[in-house]
């Protein structure tokens, strides 16, 4: 046990203790020592205040002892004595005496103490050791005698090596008889390293025990060297590191087997730490991002991503990563040649044997045909719902036409040219609807693969003579310039003069109905390289770059505008294509953008050519939208045939009706007439029907008028848009003509309400 000194306030204590002590042994001791060696006696008082407090209670007891020494035991008594030579060698000797004392005192003190402490901690040092020996398995060993080897052995250290602590004694030549064979150099191969390069010895090798077979222990230890740098002793420690080495194993197994399969499975796979810096990656990913391992791992991988997915990925990672949950999510990555490519990257977290977090595991897998073939999907989902629209809408429109003609021949039976009137604008909305039939069944016989091509030889001149035939009166009814420029000499081709008459009819009224009234349209036709090649060029609208590429797929046109509505289900240019490439040629569609004309070239070969049944082919015009109104009365519609038959309609229900053709001059005829009710058609060129609406609507007369809008689409989105424009009814082409004359007798009713379609 540690002794410690007194405090400081005891040891003065003790010193005046021990000096008064002093002064009165030296009383008693007076009569016979008279005035000799007044000192003496304190010297005592000096070795007990040092001994028992240390240096400075030592020096204080000299310090009282020669002050009473000097006061009361030297001539003359009872005061100090004059200094002369003689005292101050009595003083200067009891100081020097007393100091010295004091200082021994002192050292014998500390020396003590730090030997006190070394014992301790010798003791707890032994403790511990003996401790770590039971808890940790820890063997402990020295090697005493470095040139004889041998040492001294723990108990746990026989344990560890199998042997028997009262039989086996521990040297150099017994010790690597129990090492296994393999391992022996090894062993004596560190034992010299450590040795010659003052570091360290630590290795790692196999056992045969008795009594668990092959084991493996784990040594560490360090050289105790002379003065000279001879090797004088070496100790160290031995631990069981059978179960390390047998879980390292298995890692490695484990590792391999992974590697492997990475190695060889068709995704990337990779793997992060837990704060999600990526420490692997499989060599198909460095074959897909052609980067190295130093550019990608940790968080260079990033650097792949598209630019627009990124932030998605951190938040998704990051929301997974707080929440220890496995994610899924399609990213796009950049591959080794610049091209972006949709990946499906899953991960899923992983623990260790005590359940901490310690990463992601996951796979990227490749699924851009995949997700290229979902947009292919949507694409063509949207563009059937599309073309389902646009064909209610091409169908309703000759209905209305129809329907009103059938009822005024009802009406008009004894007016000759009244029902004759109706008959020819019927026959010519049956025709329209016939060709809408028509390209239906051309499309769907092209596509099950059902059509025949009737070749014969023929001149390209006849073709397209017919095909001007056919679109004459479109073209001529937009008011279009249309200059045909063919050779002189025949084209001869290998082809179906119908199919390929219709072919060229479908290109000229397409250029018809996408230019402005008053366009020009260029048609010309060469010899080229054994083929000929036929050009269809307006002025008109133009393609956006973006829907060039897809012109001639099935049902695409351009964004509905009410500007151009010539009508159509879009499927006019895939008849062309489909047609011409049955003939063995082929078809281009060329523009400089949206205003700036298009132009479609077909290029024919002149020896031959596929062939099929007549079929019929031309586009169908838009149709036309009609009105009706109550008393005063007036329709506006583009289509000459729904204004004339539903003013005629109008006209027989007894009301008096006015009729325009366009926005401008309904907008006139409204401001001179005032009527009651305006029948107003919306897809009309230039002004539209929702253009003249809000025109009328903020006009101080046009308050009272009863607007009712006649369409052929007939959605909620498009009931909501024209009752935001200020419509009081929305009618759906044809419109049943007592449906509209119950209407003409209704108030406005600005709302939702509409009368049913029919």
């Amino acid at each position: 046990m540690l002794t410690s000194r007194p405090h400081l306030a005891t040891g003065i204590l003790i010193s005046i203790l021990a000096t008064a002590a002093a002064a009165l042994l030296r009383y008693f001791l007076d009569p016979m020592l008279g005035t000799g060696a007044p000192f003496t006696i304190f010297l005592l008082a000096i070795v007990a205040s040092a001994w028992f407090g240390g240096l400075w209670p030592g020096l204080l007891a000299a310090v009282l002892g020669a002050i009473l020494g000097d006061f009361f035991f030297v001539e003359p008594r009872g005061e100090f004595t004059p200094f002369t030579t003689i005292h101050a060698v009595q003083l200067g000797s009891y100081f020097l005496l007393g100091t010295s004392i004091s200082i021994v005192s002192q050292l014998w003190h500390l020396s003590r103490h730090r030997l006190e402490r070394t014992v301790a901690s010798l003791r707890l040092n032994q403790g511990l050791l003996q401790l770590a020996e039971r808890t940790a398995g820890l063997g402990v060993w020295e090697i005493h005698d470095m040139e004889s080897g041998d040492g001294r052995w723990s108990e746990r250290c026989h344990r560890l090596y199998g042997t028997d602590p009262a039989t086996f004694l521990p040297s150099r030549s017994r010790v690597l008889e129990l090492i296994h064979a393999d391992d022996r150099e090894r062993v004596v191969g560190a034992g010299r390293e450590s040795i010659e390069t003052h570091c360290e010895y630590d290795v790692e090798f196999r056992v045969h025990h008795p009594d668990t077979g092959e084991r493996w222990l784990w040594e560490v230890g360090s050289v105790e060297y002379g003065p000279t740098g001879h090797p004088l002793r070496m100790a160290g420690i031995t631990v069981d590191a059978t179960a390390r080495k047998v879980a390292e194993e298995r890692l490695r197994e484990s590792e391999a087997q992974f590697r492997a399969i990475a190695d060889f499975a068709p995704a990337k796979l990779w793997v992060t730490d837990a704060s999600g810096r990526c420490t692997y990656l499989s060599p198909k990913w460095y074959a897909f991002s052609g980067r190295a391992p130093r550019e990608d791992l940790g968080l260079g991988w990033q650097d792949l991503l598209h630019p627009e997915d990124r932030p998605r990925v951190e938040k998704t990672f990051s929301d997974a990563s707080r929440g220890r949950t496995a994610f899924t999510m399609d990213v796009r990555f950049r591959r080794s040649d610049g091209q972006y490519r949709w990946m499906a990257d899953a991960g899923t977290p992983r623990f260790d044997e005590a359940g901490h977090f310690i990463g992601y595991v996951g796979v990227v897998i490749d699924i851009h045909e995949r997700k290229s073939f979902e947009q292919e999907l949507k694409e063509a989902d949207r563009r059937k719902d599309e073309f389902l629209a646009t064909l209610a809408h091409e169908l309703r429109n000759p209905l209305a036409p129809i329907r009103n003609g059938l009822h005024l021949m009802r009406l008009a039976e004894r007016d000759a040219a009244t029902v004759e009137r109706a008959r020819g604008m019927i026959d010519r909305q049956v025709a329209q609807m016939v060709r809408l039939i028509d390209d239906l069944l051309d499309v769907s016989r092209i596509t099950s693969g059902k059509i025949e091509l009737r070749r014969e030889w023929i001149n390209l001149r006849d073709a397209m003579q017919s095909a001007v035939e056919t679109s004459r009166p479109l073209i001529d009814s937009l008011g279009h310039e249309l200059v045909v420029t063919l050779p002189d000499e025949p084209i001869l081709l290998d082809a179906d003069l119908t199919r390929l008459a219709q072919s060229f009819a479908n290109l000229l009224q397409n250029a018809a109905k996408y230019s402005e009234p008053g366009g020009r349209i260029l048609v010309t036709a060469r010899k080229e390289d054994g083929r000929a090649v036929v050009s269809v060029r307006d002025e008109g609208m133009g393609i956006p770059p973006e829907l060039l590429p897809a012109v001639f797929d099935l049902f695409v046109q351009e964004p509905r505008s009410l500007g151009h509505a010539q009508g159509g289900l879009g499927i006019g240019l895939t008849l062309v294509k489909r047609l011409v490439e049955l003939h063995g040629g082929s078809v281009e569609a060329r523009s400089d953008g949206v205003g700036r004309g298009s132009e479609f070239v077909v290029t024919l070969p002149l020896v031959e050519l596929p062939v099929v049944e007549r079929p019929s082919r031309v586009s169908a015009e838009n149709g036309t939208h009609g009105a009706t109104g109550r008393r005063r009365v007036l329709v506006v519609d583009d289509n000459e045939d729904s204004v004339e038959s539903l003013a005629m309609l109008l006209a027989y229900f007894g009301h008096d009706v006015e009729k325009a053709s366009n926005g401008g001059a309904a907008l006139k005829i409204a401001e001179r007439c005032r009527p009651d009710t305006v029948l107003l058609d919306l897809g009309m060129p230039g002004m539209s029907g929702y253009d003249v609406c809000r025109a009328i609507r903020q006009e101080p007369w046009g308050a009272p008028i009863t607007l009712i809008a006649l369409t052929g689409w007939g959605q909620v989105e498009d009931r909501e848009r024209t009752r935001e424009a200020g419509f009081d009814h929305h009618m759906v082409k044809p419109v049943d003509p007592n449906v509209l004359q119950g209407l003409l007798h209704r108030p406005a009713a600005r709302g939702p309400e509409e009368p049913a379609p029919v």
